[in-house]
């Protein structure tokens, strides 16, 4: 997991985050790739939920629901990203809230025009969402560090495997630890099997960028003897074993 919470401190971000809003209040019209790009540089590439690597056909999500949330749509502060996995197998649509919370806006007939243009209404319905206890974490607004502690777990065959659990300073009791409890469920960030999962296919993933660059590398310099090592790693890396591996944990 990764805290995101600089984000919107970030000078590119304003940037991106100012033409975006004017594009907003012109057309009602948005596209929240825009900041796909400032979310991986910020997020060093990886998920901020868990941490396996991003690329470009992975998601800059809505962390409350669009199609729960409508007005939400356009509001840039409700965008993260996020891996495939974690964003359209785990959460989807799914946006539980505290049973303590003292408002829900969920399907609630918000004016969009009157949220962007309406500086007062927007104030108030944003005090409204205040309100809400969200039981999903959202790195960009949350303290990870308060929710959440890390445990390693040495597997022989695979060495260190981290999960993450609830910070066990948490009052068990109370919201943050429900939240801690739920967005751990949600996400699956203490299953160990899919722990083992992601550590294999870091470490096939970080083969194949080795070759990828020895090969530039040879190219350049006709380094044979670094390539041909590679070539023996890379073989190892036969799709059917790999396959295989997985299928066993």
């Amino acid at each position: 997991m990764r805290d995101m919470r600089c984000i919107y401190k970030d000078s590119n971000f304003q940037k991106i985050a100012k033409t975006f809003l004017e594009k907003v209040k012109k057309n009602q019209k948005c596209s929240w790739s825009d900041f796909k790009k400032v979310f991986l540089t910020l997020s060093n590439d990886s998920c901020p939920i868990c941490a396996k690597d991003l690329d470009d056909f992975d998601d800059t999500d809505h962390y409350r629901p669009k199609s729960l949330y409508k007005f939400l749509e356009c509001c840039y502060e409700n965008y993260m990203v996020m891996c495939s996995k974690c964003n359209r197998n785990l959460k989807n649509d799914y946006f539980p809230l505290d049973k303590n919370s003292i408002d829900n806006l969920k399907n609630e007939n918000i004016d969009i025009k009157k949220f962007f243009d309406n500086e007062k209404y927007r104030d108030e319905i944003n005090s409204r969402l205040e309100r809400e206890k969200p039981l999903l974490v959202n790195p960009c607004k949350d303290n990870i560090f308060e929710l959440f502690e890390i445990r390693f777990c040495f597997i022989k065959k695979y060495g260190g495997v981290t999960l993450i659990y609830p910070n066990s300073n948490l009052n068990k009791n109370s919201y943050e630890y429900r939240k801690a409890i739920c967005s751990i469920r949600t996400y699956k960030l203490n299953n160990l099997k899919i722990s083992i999962r992601l550590k294999i296919m870091k470490r096939t993933s970080d083969k194949l960028k080795n070759f990828a660059i020895a090969t530039k590398i040879y190219q350049q310099n006709k380094n044979k003897e670094n390539f041909s090592e590679l070539i023996r790693e890379l073989s190892k890396l036969h799709r059917v074993d790999y396959l295989e591996e997985m299928d066993k944990v």
